[in-house]
């Protein structure tokens, strides 16, 4: 590694370099962003380990011990009404109550400690911007089925002690399937659990569809639909997260005369990518429906997608070809055909995920004969009811 691409070198130039991207995205608003309670690093004490992504460790919020400076600002701030942003949980609720029920409440996510000496200075620049732009995301992306930002470190985004603080997740949509897949495999299983099993499914679905058209209307495209980026928490409601990889849809990237955009290709997880992104070819929200049709499958049949196959052949077979997960025969015929269109080569046959998402909810209502099941209001305060009377 040249002398100069020492890690404090390239930590200024992430710097210099987020502050072009942000530029770039016009829903990024530094009033939102101002409103995120801070946290010195020393405040928060780090617990278990909860699991890793390329970039970034994520671990247990395990102690919380405000400092005299903080003590004196709480006291100092109260009664003072933030306008523009409610913040739900300030510095002084996640201080009483990082615990809840015996367990850790909220998590942070942490550049990987060993990621500069690995030597690759290209990868270690990418991490310390997508965790800081995942920051400017969550700061307006605040939907029911997106991960909450709780908190951040008070050092600069691109300091080697920068953190996010999160709502703590219990499952991943991978460790999901793996249940579902046990489950449904009982020889035992009744007619009545198979069904609530395909209805959890669904609903899961739905509501992971639901968060990609909040972000697709702020035209916003996700680009890492994956089951490793979708979380359950403690009331078991679906989060996406890790927004490190997302981008928006700009006028000035438009190629003329079409609805595709000039966009970095070979972005997001292989398995779930799209082929025009694979292939850096012009492309739009529709590979996000790309990805949502290929994990529907996988949550649907519990078999994942291209099972075996490594880069080479994912292009050969896949970007390039037509391998496409097989559709089952018990799948509904409305899914099916979604599926079959979703994951298309022609981006032109895909559906919208907002049309994807009306299709899921008719079904669901079709099984459970209830058009109020999917409300969020309804669904949060029969989860909170179920956990009191426990």
């Amino acid at each position: 590694m040249p002398s100069k691409l020492t890690e404090p070198f390239l930590r200024k130039r992430s710097s210099q370099i987020l502050l072009e991207k942000a530029k770039e995205i016009s829903i990024f608003n530094p009033d939102a962003e101002s409103s995120i309670p801070r946290f010195d690093p020393t405040e928060l004490d780090f617990g278990k380990y909860l699991g890793s992504g390329g970039f970034c460790d994520v671990s247990e919020v395990k102690k919380v011990t405000l400092n005299k400076k903080s003590i004196g600002q709480i006291a100092a701030d109260a009664g003072t009404k933030v306008e523009s942003f409610v913040i739900s949980q300030d510095k002084s609720y996640i201080s009483q109550n990082f615990i809840r029920e015996g367990q850790a409440r909220y998590a942070i996510k942490k550049l990987k400690s060993d990621i500069f000496a690995k030597g690759d200075p290209q990868h270690f620049v990418s991490g310390v911007i997508d965790l800081a732009m995942e920051v400017k995301y969550l700061a307006v992306l605040q939907h029911p089925h997106i991960i909450k930002m709780r908190a951040i470190a008070s050092t600069n985004h691109c300091s080697d002690r920068f953190f996010i603080v999160m709502d703590k997740l219990y499952d991943t949509m991978d460790d999901r399937i793996l249940s579902w897949k046990k489950s449904a495999g009982k020889l035992m299983i009744k007619k009545a659990d198979k069904e609530d099993l395909l209805i959890a499914r669904m609903t899961a679905a739905y509501d992971i569809s639901t968060a990609l058209i909040f972000m697709h209307e702020q035209k916003i495209i996700y680009r890492d639909l994956k089951p490793e980026n979708i979380g359950f928490d403690i009331r078991d409601d679906v989060k996406v997260f890790d927004f490190g990889l997302a981008t928006e849809m700009k006028e000035d990237t438009r190629i003329k005369g079409t609805n595709l955009f000039k966009l970095t290709g070979e972005t997001g997880s292989p398995r779930y990518m799209a082929p025009e992104v694979a292939l850096s070819q012009p492309y739009n929200e529709t590979s996000d429906a790309y990805a949502f049709s290929l994990l529907l499958s996988y949550m649907l049949e519990m078999k994942q997608p291209f099972d075996g196959y490594n880069f080479a052949k994912m292009n050969q077979k896949v970007y390039k070809g037509n391998d496409r997960p097989k559709i089952g025969s018990k799948i509904a015929k409305s899914i099916a055909n979604m599926l079959s269109s979703g994951w298309s080569k022609d981006i032109s046959k895909r559906p919208q995920v907002k049309e994807m998402g009306e299709i899921l909810y008719k079904e669901i209502v079709d099984l459970t004969g209830d058009n109020e099941l999917l409300d969020v209001t309804n669904r949060t305060e029969m989860s909170m009811n179920a956990r009191n009377s426990r």
